[in-house]
Formats: C-alpha cells, structure tokens, sequence
C-alpha cells in the first residue's frame, strides 16, 4: 500500500478527534431528550399519553380547541419525533464507532500518524511541496 499523503493522515487526525469526543455529545443529547419527553409526560400529559387524552375527553376537562389540536398534531406525532431524535443519535453513534473501529485498523497496519511510514510519508509530502517553484 503506498504511503499517506499529509492530506489524508490530516484527515485521519481529523476524524479520529471528531470520533473521540462524540460520546461525549451522544450522552447529554440523549439525556436533554429524555428530560423533555419526561417534563412534557408530567406537564402536558395530553401530548404524549392517550389514557390521558381519553380521560380528558370523558371529564370534559379538555376544551374543544385543545382536541381539535391534538387531534391534528396526534400523541403518535410527539412520540415519532423524538424516536426520529433518538434514532439519528443512535445512528450517529453507530457510524463513528465504525469510523473509530475502521481507524484503528489503520493504526494496526502502520498508517497510523505516529508510525515511522507516515511521518516519512508526511516529511516527504512537505519536502516536494518546498521544492515545488
């Protein structure tokens, strides 16, 4: 396999930064969600369970404009947008987890930026940009 320009170990460097501190975003991401989901469950019961709903309708404590409302967003709309969240996060966290598995394959091979081939390859890449007219 021929050497890594200084472009791509760069970009290695890059990536395995952003790698490294994704769960570090993934965690309190997560948990704000879980927080607004569990302020809106005791606060705002209507928008996210039914029984709650129903049982607003039966008493009558619901007014005809919050049913029109909530008829219209639906329980199912709160809760699909947070699995969409919740989903996009874990995804995410799944495709940098590859990225780190997949850059530690690279450092097991000798291309990692600590390795002699790459700090040759990066000396060598900012030698011919020198010598360059």
């Amino acid at each position: 396999m021929p050497p890594l320009t200084a472009e791509q170990i760069a970009y290695i460097e890059r990536r395995r930064r952003q790698a490294q501190y994704w769960p570090w975003m993934a965690l309190p991401l997560t948990l704000v969600l879980g927080g607004l989901y569990l302020w809106l469950w005791v606060n705002v019961p209507l928008f996210l369970n039914p029984q709650a709903l129903v049982d607003g309708v039966r008493s009558g404590s619901v007014d005809l404009s919050g049913l029109t409302m909530l008829a219209a967003l639906g329980n199912l709309a709160f809760l699909g947008c947070g699995l969409l969240v919740l989903g996009i996060i874990l995804l995410t966290s799944a495709s940098l987890w590859n990225e780190r598995r997949l850059i530690a394959y690279l450092d097991q091979a000798g291309l990692s930026a600590t390795t002699p081939t790459v700090n040759e390859a990066r000396q060598k890449a900012e030698g011919d940009e020198d010598e360059a007219p």
